[in-house]
């Protein structure tokens, strides 16, 4: 049995989560069935670890796995399971601290990592092109993967490093295809 935690209910972000996980689940043939979602506890940690904490005093016995797909949901689960010793697998989202020991001491599976560091430093130097009108859109409208990345234990300690290299192409795309500038 499958447990989803996760954020705001009326996201639209949390209902393409919810849509993601059911079709992951569907794709199994029924190896793995979706015991609850949890919706809106990604308010705070507090909020967060009471679900999770009430979740596992109720039915740990009957859960074999915990996706999270918000943050606060993904630190809660990933303490409660290291704290009850439930053998409960943990798939976290994001890079926490709490998380990545998880990963390190084998009580979370595995996390998906974002590039928010690599968001940043792209987009504001686009902006920074944009803005001063040294360049312009090639294709307005486009969709640009920034990386995500699978953090588990065999990656734990080099990951990063694949993030710093998508940032630095991500940076060489819109260079070379995403803007049109000026000749300096």
């Amino acid at each position: 049995m499958l447990v989803h935690l996760t954020g705001n209910n009326v996201d639209s972000n949390t209902q393409r989560r919810i849509a993601g996980v059911k079709k992951a689940i569907d794709a199994t043939g029924g190896k793995v069935r979706l015991l609850t979602t949890i919706t809106d506890i990604d308010t705070d940690l507090q909020t967060a670890q009471k679900a999770v904490s009430d979740l596992l005093s109720a039915q740990g016995g009957q859960i074999n796995g915990l996706v999270s797909t918000a943050y606060n949901p993904a630190v809660a689960a990933a303490a409660a399971v290291k704290a009850t010793g439930l053998p409960i697998k943990d798939v976290a989202i994001d890079d926490d601290p709490t998380i990545l020991a998880g990963i390190r001491d084998g009580s979370v599976s595995a996390t998906v990592a974002q590039n928010p560091a690599g968001q940043a430093y792209v987009g504001t130097w686009a902006l920074t092109k944009l803005i001063t009108g040294q360049c312009t859109v090639v294709n307005p409208g486009v969709a640009i993967d920034s990386g995500s990345f699978v953090v588990d234990s065999k990656n734990v300690g080099t990951y990063d490093t694949e993030r710093q290299a998508k940032t630095k192409a991500l940076l060489e795309q819109f260079q070379t295809s995403v803007l049109r500038c000026k000749a300096s």
